[in-house]
């Protein structure tokens, strides 16, 4: 049911264009450029001829920085296993509440830590620093369902713990949408 305008936060190898066929503009935000040409070979393969995209090297804050006029006007953004690598978590989902529309939704798929106090969490702080290094920027220990639950103005409409479990932890898929003002 994706529609409309999206932000493909942390895009990666383009993994979700498959499920953007009714988008009107597509913008990856892929600060890698070496995913580019794979990301634009999925978009040829899964977006209809109508849908605009734009390939963007940019994080979030900078993207909003260098374009202002895209407050507020995005209808869908897609958070897909990209929290985990983001230097700030907060900073992230408050960028990301700032260009999205109100009634405007957040998919999100995303690995977790354990709870605070278990022996699991404990392991997951003690390997992160290694984890983080050979992984290319991951955080096995960050509380992102917490602080996506936490942003005032979304209501997360569904979400579900798996059994499947990524670097000790949780797996989690959501959705969330922004409240009309």
């Amino acid at each position: 049911h994706v529609k409309g305008k999206v932000l493909d936060l942390g895009c990666g190898s383009g993994a979700y264009m498959r499920f953007f066929r009714n988008a009107t503009h597509v913008v990856a935000l892929e600060p890698m450029s070496e995913l580019h040409a794979v990301i634009r070979e999925e978009a040829e393969q899964w977006l209809p001829q109508h849908t605009t995209m734009d390939v963007v090297s940019l994080h979030l804050d900078e993207y909003l920085n260098q374009y202002p006029d895209q407050v507020g006007t995005f209808d869908w953004v897609i958070l897909g296993n990209v929290l985990c690598e983001v230097p700030c978590v907060e900073t992230t989902l408050r960028s990301v509440n700032q260009i999205l529309k109100d009634e405007g939704q957040v998919y999100f798929s995303e690995h977790i830590g354990c709870k605070c106090s278990s022996w699991q969490r404990r392991l997951q702080n003690m390997l992160n620093p290694w984890w983080k290094t050979v992984s290319g920027g991951c955080n096995i220990n960050r509380d992102s369902l917490d602080l996506i639950q936490a942003i005032p103005d979304w209501e997360v409409i569904s979400w579900n713990f798996h059994t499947l479990r990524v670097g000790l932890g949780p797996f989690v898929l959501g959705l969330a949408q922004k409240k009309k003002r």
